[in-house]
């Protein structure tokens, strides 16, 4: 096995979570570094650079929150990836409080191992393409203090566009042959057409980026911007740009040097993590956060004037358990899926359907005139849902229960609104499955007494 070339910090007052995580990551081929406190972590951090840093949020003394900020506030840890984990789920203010200390994402313990290998993946493979470019600034910079020559020759054989311009027009004086390789125009374009760069940067990126350029001249140091092009075929690419000025004896500038590199797969990399985080990892429908965001949006966006309703589709499996225990596992997710698929048929495009886990699914209609709208499209779900799903030699037919609650009126928030849903489908349940139900209010009441044992 190749050495490590990259190392993760696994931060826990728990041994025996701390284990757990080692031996969730320990045939990654990665440096795992383990720490049993927030000061313990902090040396660490001071000796070493870590691709990842995984911290218990809740830790005696000095806790997550705390350790992140303190690691922010270094230079060479300050853009360090840090995922909390936590023992239980955390409100708002928590979260929020999280992100505000420098977290990329939340896991809850006992974490997914598939999930957080996942993630640890995306994000060491994030740092080992940013040490690249790196290695590949560095061969830029030696080749350039040996000799002009030897650095013309050198940058034709990196994977990135290395280029000159004049400060004044911003015409290029060179660019290397990697040019045509990446964005596919010959090299002569940039240099005999002074707008060149801007006619291929993406329109949407566009103000921004001249922006950029037109501002270089002011820089001390080198700067960076990354935005997308248009390539000679139509494709369109990121480009990561790192640009810094060279003056002449006076200190003007009389030149802007630059190395553009193709980050195409590091931003479809971030996507992919945004996805984990927003997402159902099995289904890819968006997960309870997404959908708490959009609900919330429903209700800050509602006026009577409009006089629309908004209906929340809470929906369960019938008798999914079974599929597991008799089928296994690998069919019950074939199932959920394809669940999944069949719920994103049956809506608009400007609705939503979510899973919140396991065989509960939520589904939003917005902008609706009346209640028997939702029941349309309740109907056409239970009915879609009752398919048969063919797969592996097996003929299922599973049905769902739903219970429906409305805003306004069964619901002034997005709890409310899941929690009234949910007891309506209960009810769904108890009067025999494959249908739906309103809420009504009765349904608190019989909850509450259910449950007091009355």
């Amino acid at each position: 096995m190749r050495r490590p070339d990259a190392s993760v910090l696994l931060v826990d007052d728990d041994p025996g979570s701390l284990m757990a995580l080692e031996a969730l990551l320990q045939d990654l081929n990665l440096d795992l570094v383990k720490a049993n406190s927030g000061e313990e972590a902090l040396r660490h951090v001071l000796d070493q650079e870590f691709a990842l840093i995984l911290l218990d949020a809740k830790m005696p003394g000095m806790d997550g929150f705390q350790t992140a900020r303190l690691i922010r506030q270094r230079r060479r840890s300050y853009h360090t990836p840090i995922i909390f984990l936590t023992g239980n789920r955390l409100d708002e203010i928590s979260i929020f409080k999280g992100y505000e200390a420098g977290a990329v994402d939340y896991m809850v313990k006992p974490v997914v191992p598939e999930v957080l290998r996942s993630k640890t993946l995306v994000f060491v493979d994030l740092y080992r393409k940013n040490a690249e470019i790196k290695r590949h600034r560095e061969q830029l910079r030696q080749a350039a203090r040996a000799s002009q020559r030897r650095f013309y020759d050198l940058v034709q054989g990196l994977d990135a566009i290395v280029w000159e311009a004049e400060a004044v027009d911003h015409q290029f004086s060179f660019v290397s042959q990697q040019a045509e390789a990446i964005i596919g125009y010959p090299v002569h374009n940039w240099t005999e057409n002074t707008n060149f760069r801007t006619t291929i940067i993406y329109p949407e990126d566009r103000a921004r980026a001249v922006q950029f350029y037109q501002e270089a001249v002011s820089f001390h140091e080198g700067r960076e911007i990354v935005y997308r092009v248009v390539t000679a075929g139509g494709e369109i690419i990121w480009v990561r740009d790192h640009v810094r000025v060279v003056r002449n004896a006076e200190g003007r500038p009389e030149q802007l040097r630059g190395v553009m590199v193709d980050v195409t797969s590091h931003k479809n990399a971030e996507e992919h993590l945004a996805k984990l985080a927003h997402h159902d990892s099995l289904t890819g429908l968006p997960n309870r956060y997404l959908l708490k965001i959009r609900l919330d949006a429903i209700i800050s966006g509602w006026s009577k004037e409009t006089n629309h309703l908004a209906a929340v589709l809470f929906l369960d499996l019938d008798g999914f358990k079974s599929i597991n225990d008799t089928l296994g596992h690998d069919i019950g997710d074939i199932v959920l899926q394809t669940v999944g698929r069949r719920l994103q048929h049956c809506i608009r495009e400007h609705d939503m359907a979510a899973r919140l886990g396991g065989d509960e699914f939520i589904t939003i209609i917005d902008r609706i005139t009346s209640r028997e709208e939702a029941a349309l499209v309740a109907d056409k779900i239970r009915h879609q849902i009752a398919l048969p799903i063919v797969t592996e030699g097996h003929g299922l037919q599973v049905t769902c229960s739903m219970g429906v609650s409305f805003f306004p009126g069964d619901g002034v928030n997005a709890e409310s609104l899941l929690k009234n849903a949910d007891m309506a489908m209960y009810s769904a349940k108890q009067q025999g499955k494959n249908n739906y139900l309103f809420y009504r209010e009765e349904m608190r009441h019989a909850t509450a007494k259910r449950r007091s044992g009355t």
